[in-house]
């Protein structure tokens, strides 16, 4: 697979505009964009065939954010539209797994547009959000979340030794990175990292 620069130029950036706005419903304008994903993560490049993950701020009112996925010239665009009251809300909200993903894209995501200064304003708060971490787990919730993580690990043995393909243990050794992405977020929260 070849290796491509994460952004190419601005042209780039305004074609993602272009695209955000055209699949934005007529009743709202586009006040602020941000890429996120693996396009915003790349230092050194990213898969030719990655998608384009873009949250899209639009004024007036949703009653919950609204996905799009977009095939355009052989890219996916993956797109979220929310108000930045909605945002405000998302952030604030507690997923489990940690799968926040409008906290997650507003903290590791890269502005593109803020008309307004409401898409800085959204990442500053949604950053103080993320330092100040999540809440201490009550003991209850701790003890059964233990308790899944490790029924959820006896699984993943009993399937790798049941595995007879390699597709068979590649399956497998996805579930366990599942599970290890469980078992960090509860270690996270339990010591409040």
């Amino acid at each position: 697979m070849a290796v491509i620069p994460a952004i190419d130029n601005c042209e780039q950036i305004a074609e993602w505009m272009h695209i955000a706005r055209e699949n934005c419903d007529q009743r709202h304008r586009l006040t602020g964009m941000l890429l996120f994903g693996s396009r915003a993560q790349s230092h050194g490049g990213i898969r030719e065939d990655s998608d384009v993950d873009l949250l899209c701020l639009v004024d007036g009112e949703l009653y919950g954010p609204r996905k799009a996925v977009r095939r355009v010239d052989e890219m996916t665009f993956d797109l979220c539209y929310t108000t930045v009251r909605l945002a405000k809300q998302g952030i604030l909200q507690q997923h489990p797994q940690n799968a926040n993903y409008i906290l997650n894209a507003l903290t590791e995501g890269l502005v593109l547009l803020d008309s307004d200064g409401a898409a800085e304003a959204l990442v500053a708060a949604a950053k103080r959000v993320r330092e100040i971490g999540p809440p201490v787990l009550k003991e209850v919730d701790r003890r059964s979340m233990q308790l899944q993580i490790e029924a959820a690990l006896h699984r993943i043995d009993t399937l790798l030794d049941r595995s007879a393909t390699e597709e068979d243990r590649g399956l497998v050794m996805l579930r366990c990175y599942t599970q290890f992405h469980l078992l960090f977020y509860a270690y996270c929260r339990t010591h409040r990292i």
